[in-house]
Formats: C-alpha cells, sequence, structure tokens
C-alpha cells in the first residue's frame, strides 16, 4: 500500500506540472526583455518506449486572453502568496479531459474569470463594515477547492459576491492596486474586441492586441494633491472627495508618478503623448480615455464621467462572468 502512495503521488505531481506547464504564464525571455507568456507545451512519446513521455515548451505566446488575467493576478497578488493558484491548478488537473473538448472551449478561461472575480474581488480589508463577516483570503481558497471536489458543482459559490460599490470611495493612495491591475485588464478585452474607441487614430489595433499588463506601484493623482500657485483649474483638487476618487487616480511607475508630480494636466498629456505615442508604448490603458488630445482641462465633470464609465466596465464584466458560472456548474 506505501509502494501504491508512493506511485499515486508522483503520478500526481506529473499531473499538476503538466497543467501548470500548459496553463499557467512563466517568464520567458522576449526580444527585450522577459515578459509573463503561456507557451504551448508539446508532448512527445519515446519512439522506443511508448509509455515515455517528454515535454517540450516552446517560446511563441497563445492563449492570449488567459495569460493577460494571469498578468493582472501575478502583478496584483502578494508574490509569496498566490492564492488563485492552487484552487485554478486543481481545477484544470481534475477537468483535463474535458478541457480538450473542442465543443466547450474556453473553460480554463472562464473558470479562471469566476475564480477571481469571486475570490480576489472583496473590498472587505479597506472599508469597514462590522455586519460583515470576512473570511481570510486563504479560508476562501479552500471553499473554493471543496466546490471542485465535492460534486456541488463549480461555479456555485455566490456568496463571495465583487464589491463594486468600492470603486465609489474616495480612497486616494490607499485605494488597493489590484482595481487598477483588474480595470487594464477589462479595458484591454473590450478594446481587442472594438476596431475604435481605444485611442482614435494614435494606437492601432494591433498596439492594443500586443499591450500586456506590467507591475506598476504608484498611484498618480491626475488633478494634482498640491496644485503649483497660478495654475488656472484647481476645481478638483479643491475638492477632496473627488481628488482621491477612482476616476481621478492611475496606477503607474514610480518614476512617471515623481517627474509627473505636481504638474498641470495638459503638461500631462503631452508627457504621456510624449512618451506613449510617439514611442508607441502604452503605459496604462486607463490613461488612455484620461489624457485625450481633445482636452485641456480636467474638470469636475471629467473626474465623474471618466469614474462612471471605468465603474461600467466592471458591471459589465460582472454580467458577463455570471453568465458564464452556467456553463462551469454543468461540468
Amino acid at each position: 500500500k506505501a509502494g501504491e502512495a508512493v506511485a499515486d503521488f508522483i503520478e500526481l505531481l506529473w499531473e499538476i506540472r503538466f497543467v501548470f506547464d500548459k496553463y499557467v504564464v512563466k517568464w520567458i525571455k522576449d526580444e527585450q526583455s522577459d515578459i509573463l507568456k503561456i507557451c504551448p507545451v508539446d508532448e512527445n512519446k519515446d519512439s522506443k518506449n511508448k509509455e515515455t513521455v517528454y515535454l517540450r515548451r516552446r517560446t511563441e505566446g497563445h492563449m492570449p486572453e488567459l495569460a493577460q488575467l494571469q498578468r493582472m493576478l501575478y502583478h496584483s497578488q502578494e508574490m509569496r502568496t498566490f492564492y488563485w493558484l492552487t484552487p485554478y491548478l486543481l481545477f484544470l488537473q481534475e477537468n483535463y479531459s474535458m478541457l480538450q473538448d473542442t465543443s466547450k472551449p474556453n473553460l480554463e478561461l472562464l473558470y479562471l474569470q469566476y475564480l477571481d472575480h469571486h475570490l480576489l474581488n472583496l473590498s472587505l480589508p479597506y472599508i469597514s463594515n462590522d455586519e460583515i463577516d470576512a473570511k481570510p483570503l486563504s479560508e476562501r481558497t479552500w471553499v473554493f477547492m471543496e466546490e471542485i471536489t465535492s460534486g456541488r458543482g463549480i461555479g456555485s459559490q455566490s456568496e463571495f459576491s465583487p464589491d463594486i460599490y468600492l470603486l465609489d470611495e474616495s480612497l486616494g493612495l490607499r485605494f488597493p492596486h489590484y482595481w487598477f491591475y483588474k480595470l487594464e485588464y477589462l479595458l484591454w478585452r473590450k478594446y481587442i474586441r472594438v476596431e475604435t474607441g481605444y485611442g482614435g487614430e494614435d494606437i492601432s489595433k494591433k498596439e492594443i492586441e500586443e499591450f500586456k499588463i506590467t507591475a506598476k506601484n504608484s498611484v498618480e493623482h491626475i488633478a494634482p494633491q498640491r496644485p503649483i500657485d497660478g495654475q488656472t483649474n484647481v476645481e478638483v483638487s479643491e475638492n477632496r472627495a473627488l481628488l482621491d476618487s477612482f476616476g481621478n487616480l492611475a496606477l503607474v511607475s514610480r518614476s512617471i508618478n515623481s517627474s509627473w508630480s505636481n504638474s498641470t494636466y495638459r503638461f500631462k498629456r503631452e508627457k504621456f503623448y510624449e512618451s506613449n505615442i510617439k514611442n508607441r508604448r502604452i503605459e496604462a490603458l486607463k490613461l488612455l480615455s484620461v489624457y485625450r488630445r481633445d482636452k485641456s482641462e480636467w474638470t469636475k465633470a471629467d473626474v465623474k464621467n471618466h469614474q462612471r464609465s471605468m465603474k461600467a466596465c466592471f458591471e459589465e464584466y460582472d454580467k458577463y462572468v455570471e453568465s458564464g458560472r452556467s456553463r462551469l456548474i454543468n461540468i
């Protein structure tokens, strides 16, 4: 029995390693830098011993939407606690044969969208509410794993609902970076499905498709916190609730935040076009709708309209994930 247990354990390790290689992003060296990709994995059987299988991972990327979602998760979660990965690997291992069924496409993506949306999309640590008994993330992870193995039906964890109302709060620098990263994924997902509406003639559809979510660590106020004397429009900066709202914030690199500092909207817009449009490098998709060429000022109405449109992205995606949940429940 001990020998059988060891053999079963080794077989399980092999299965987990296989789905990990096939469906999870890895750092792959690109032409200019390392990039997170999902690369095709080939199974090659030994010509002499058919029971021996070798795996070969190619370097070209595929499954672009699954890879983009995982980039978002990779950069938005603590490096040592990728809680989403354990239930995701369990789902892949338990349902691998079904994932190969061409009549049921994209189940690996649907499940990760569901898992992310209900496991991580909670604002409880940031909004005080004594009436809510919030389970720690580690405990919620076990709930999703039990969901896979219990036979109750995958996708039944409606008790963990995404807290989109967090976007109405004025948290300023306390906004969880997760929500900015998630928005980048939602905007990218939206933009690759339309021909226009993501950057006008300045950004090509191909550049949108090739956009990769990367690490950023600094929350930028679009209307500055401390406007320089003589700035013409300070109505947003003088309204603390509006200043610290999601509509007036973006997640950027620390170097950009430092160089833009308390500059005017017009100055930041020029810098954005200089570094993003001319150099064909998009810092953040959220900023494409902020630093538009037909705007010279950033007003209260602009902040509110931008926040409303960004929140609508989350609301639309919430409906999409819920519609996909029915396919998971029937697995």
